[in-house]
């Protein structure tokens, strides 16, 4: 390719986010125990594709997010204050949905116990006070629902990338490769299992490496790095990988490549456009936040009144899915929208040149 031609819209990663936030519902669909006659009639490989291997869609969203930082950092002279309002500018998109979803999962909690007739047992308030500021996974504290973690990672990489893109500024043209080289390297100690365990738990160094793909996927086409960075690191980490059957490595480079294709070959504004998956990635944010208290109240709910056959089960995951679908939609028109336009406020710095302000960031 001549010249990098940046979209207006990035199609395909809104269509990915539609397809991981869709994966990992069906997975706790299954998870949960709520299908097992349509489970037990199903192909081995279908149920382990379809519903088994739907927790990797968390691997899709660590490497979208850094794709996606990246490019929203694309110009920026990172300083303490823009770091400051960088983050202030990712707390107003990600904090208000986050924060509804925690009051959700506490009130559908409050009702199940009333509808069970069970002791009503709600999280201390210290576990509340540590979910508001991502700590809880770093504090040993347990998850108000079960996909609240992969914040607190996300909010460490975002922090993590800004603090060593303004490192690498400071020592000038060689400075992505002075300090993000020795980041991979590190990285590399988990991305080739050399380590399995984290050093601490919750924090990000052990999916670092992730995150680094989708970084390192934007920047090779944008050519802000050579390609041969990119390949090199994904090719290392997708033998070692294959070597040890790690299919969360496996999608993250498989996402990351999927990404250098598709901005490659100009295909941005393209792929995965079609109507259906696009709203999907519209909502994809709320739908990953609520998903599991709504599917497990539809389901406690259908079961009451439908007999619990293949086909049965089979309507009522569609139905379940129908639901949070809709209550996504309903999350993102009353909170996510309005503040996704609001962090839009948050002016960060002149950009080196005219660029509308991170449309595309905005949708992580």
């Amino acid at each position: 390719m001549n010249s990098m031609h940046i979209p207006r819209r990035f199609l395909f990663v809104d269509g990915l986010r539609g397809v991981a936030a869709t994966w990992v519902v069906l997975f706790h669909a299954y998870k949960g125990g709520h299908l097992p006659n349509l489970a037990a009639t199903l192909p081995d490989w279908l149920l382990i594709f379809l519903f088994q291997w739907g927790k990797f869609g968390v691997a899709i969203f660590f490497v979208l997010s850094g794709f996606v930082i990246a490019h929203s950092l694309r110009d920026a002279a990172v300083t303490p204050g823009y770091l400051v309002r960088f983050m202030a500018r990712r707390s107003i998109r990600l904090d208000p949905p986050y924060f509804a979803s925690i009051i959700l999962v506490l009130a559908l909690a409050f009702v199940s116990a009333k509808v069970k007739h069970e002791e009503i047992i709600l999280p201390k308030p210290q576990v509340v006070a540590a979910h508001l500021v991502y700590l809880q996974d770093l504090l040993g504290m347990e998850q108000i629902s079960d996909v609240f973690w992969t914040l607190c990672y996300e909010i460490q990489f975002y922090l993590v990338l800004c603090i060593l893109l303004g490192l690498s500024q400071f020592f000038g043209r060689k400075g992505r490769a002075i300090v993000f080289i020795p980041a991979a390297i590190v990285s590399l100690i988990w991305g080739l299992g050399i380590i399995t365990q984290n050093p601490i738990q919750g924090l990000f160094v052990n999916l670092w490496y992730g995150f680094l793909l989708g970084v390192f996927s934007y920047w090779a086409w944008a050519k802000k790095i050579p390609k041969a960075w990119f390949t090199t690191y994904a090719a290392v980490i997708l033998a070692s990988a294959v070597y040890r059957v790690d299919k969360f490595a496996i999608v993250c480079v498989s996402t990351a490549t999927l990404l250098f294709i598709c901005g490659e070959t100009n295909r941005m504004e393209h792929w995965l456009k079609w109507r259906w998956i696009q709203f999907f990635g519209l909502v994809s944010y709320s739908l990953y936040l609520i998903h599991n208290p709504i599917t497990g109240a539809s389901f406690f709910l259908l079961k009451k009144k439908i007999p619990a056959t293949t086909a049965n089960e089979y309507l009522m995951l569609c139905i379940a899915v129908g639901i949070c679908l809709a209550t996504a939609f309903v999350m993102w028109f009353v909170v996510e929208r309005p503040f996704i336009k609001l962090s839009r406020h948050v002016k960060l710095q002149p950009r080196n040149r005219a660029c509308q302000d991170e449309i595309i960031a905005s949708k992580s």
